[in-house]
């Protein structure tokens, strides 16, 4: 017997869209787009980083991060330093207002994070989490969230 995918899928990209809209009003009062956000998290995460290394952690952001990265540097959230060992590559690392930033994200994901995981009840996230990584065949957004999220811990 035939079962679509169809429900699952504009189920999965519905909760994508609603799931960006609660971001940006959460992140809103910040000052920062979800985007900026992630970038924030990941630099504070796993910095200091190039801006190519950055990229590679991206999930919602796809291709070179270079304008969104420039935008954070503007605003004096991260800050460029030179690599001693190479004068041409330089690394971001997260400035004081920076990490202060990271802690009002960190706060606002997971008041969003703790009501979504309401929303699902009883659902074991961890397997939800890998049965949906399955069907991620884009190499670069698996690698991303295979850095970020190891298959074995729970997303």
């Amino acid at each position: 017997m035939f079962v679509s995918i169809r429900p699952l899928r504009f189920t999965v990209l519905a909760l994508q869209r609603q799931a960006a809209r609660e971001l940006a009003a959460a992140f809103s009062g910040i000052g920062l787009t979800p985007s900026q956000a992630e970038v924030i998290t990941v630099v504070g995460t796993y910095g200091p980083l190039s801006v190519r290394e950055v990229g590679e952690y991206l999930v919602c952001e796809s291709g070179s991060p270079s304008r969104l990265v420039q935008t954070l540097v503007d605003r004096g959230l991260l800050a460029r330093a030179v690599s001693s060992h190479d004068r041409r590559a330089s690394f971001l690392t997260l400035t004081k207002d920076g990490r202060d930033t990271l802690a009002a994200v960190a706060k606002a994901e997971e008041r969003y994070e703790s009501t979504l995981a309401a929303r699902l009840g009883g659902v074991d996230i961890g397997g939800l989490s890998e049965t949906l990584r399955a069907a991620i065949t884009d190499e670069q957004l698996a690698e991303a969230l295979n850095r970020r999220f190891p298959a074995q811990s729970t997303i």
